[in-house]
């Protein structure tokens, strides 16, 4: 559902959908009530407003839809294809485009309701009414949108939107066990598998109907997969653990659990940073050469582990006993994070520098198992860093770095 109220075509379509409600909403008005007003709009006086509104709207909506098209394509070829979504998922541009489409629609339908119907005096008072509201929305989205069009193609507008979708997906429930308990690894004897026919990534774990389906059956049920892991038949995406083998019914509601997409998810914690990482391998390429943005992009992982370990400390009880779920490790997370910077940044001091000033920052900041991931990774990309730089100067600067 989330996948598809992300759609471009979702918010216009229902503010149509609105659009057209509201020229009804006149129509019934001007049919039902018919007061003694003294203002009348005549029928071709409006029909000439309206056709001028739908005819400057169509060409702004299409100059919308264009210029989200052109900052996607913009944001893929400077940062990376898999961050383009975030600009046509833009929150800002979708009302704007909505606001856009809706005021189409509603003088279209407004104009073939005038040339079939009788609105009377009142009901053309409302479609003008309501033409007013119209415009005044749609002025005020206008204004925004200059704002955000001029934004939403600039590489550091993406790397900062990136940045606040992973934090918005590290929800202390996404960083743990979305209210399971903490799964340690070990499938105990006698638990049954349960698979999927399908092949894809896992978006989504539902946690509570698993406790459901555990309760209703007397059974425990492991989730091994988290969000993002990839999903194929002989991979299982719960096991059963009880007195009976699980029916057909249970193990179908345990695979409801388990929402599978072709593609990873916005609830993917993981998947964020990897996108992240990407915009600094692509920057790191011999084609573009550009450490200034890998920097960029390492101060903005800083950010992330920040938050990450604030929101570590938020982390309620899990309720949910019978239901064990695979735990999100710091170390998967540094290295999503860093791991592919430290391999291309190898030959380039100012991003091995910086890259060992980062991790020796999460070092001091903690917690422990953070600590110890990025200790672990400090090593790997210094014993890269000794192998891609050629002076020895600059592995010695590298090595500063590294003790903090």
């Amino acid at each position: 559902m989330r996948r598809v109220r992300d759609s471009l075509w979702f918010a216009p379509a229902t503010a149509a959908i609105g659009a057209i409600a509201i020229c009804i909403l006149a129509y019934l008005i001007g049919r039902t009530w018919q007061p003694g007003i003294s203002v009348d709009i005549s029928e071709d006086t409006l029909i000439t407003v309206l056709a001028l509104f739908a005819s400057s709207m169509l060409t702004v909506a299409t100059f919308s839809l264009s210029a989200i098209i052109t900052s996607a394509s913009n944001v893929a070829a400077s940062t990376t294809p898999r961050a383009s979504m975030q600009v046509v998922t833009d929150a800002r541009g979708r009302v704007a485009i909505s606001s856009f489409v809706a005021a189409f629609v509603y003088s279209v339908i407004s104009i073939l309701g005038l040339v079939a119907l009788r609105f009377g005096r009142l009901g053309r008072l409302s479609l003008f009414v309501g033409l007013i509201v119209i415009f005044t929305v749609v002025l005020v989205s206008f204004i925004t949108w200059v704002d955000r069009v001029l934004q939403l193609g600039r590489q550091q507008h993406a790397v900062a939107s990136l940045l606040e979708n992973a934090t918005r997906a590290a929800t202390p429930s996404a960083i743990s066990t979305f209210g399971g308990t903490a799964w340690d690894g070990v499938v105990p004897d006698g638990a049954v598998a349960v698979v999927d026919d399908r092949v894809g990534r896992v978006v989504r774990l539902d946690v509570e109907a698993a406790h459901a389906v555990a309760e209703s059956s007397g059974a425990r049920v492991i989730l091994p997969l988290r969000p993002g892991d990839t999903v194929e038949p002989s991979r299982p995406v719960a096991w059963v653990i009880a007195p009976e083998p699980p029916d057909d019914d249970v193990a179908e509601r345990l695979r409801r659990a388990v929402e599978i997409d072709r593609f990873r998810g916005p609830d993917d914690v993981r998947f964020h940073l990897v996108v992240l990482a990407e915009t600094a391998d692509r920057a790191l390429s011999p084609g573009v050469n550009d450490p200034g943005t890998a920097i960029v992009v390492l101060d903005q992982l800083l950010a992330f582990f920040v938050t990450y370990r604030e929101r570590l400390g938020e982390i309620g009880p899990t309720p949910r006993a019978d239901v064990l779920v695979a735990p999100l490790t710091a170390d998967e997370l540094v290295r999503d994070a860093f791991g592919p910077i430290a391999r291309d940044g190898a030959s380039m001091v100012e991003v091995g520098v910086r890259l060992q000033k980062v991790l020796a920052a999460l070092v001091r900041l903690g917690p422990p198992d953070l600590a110890t991931a990025a200790m672990r990774m400090s090593s790997t990309a210094l014993t890269f860093s000794r192998d891609g730089l050629l002076l020895d100067e600059h592995r010695e600067a590298v090595l500063r770095a590294s003790r903090g």
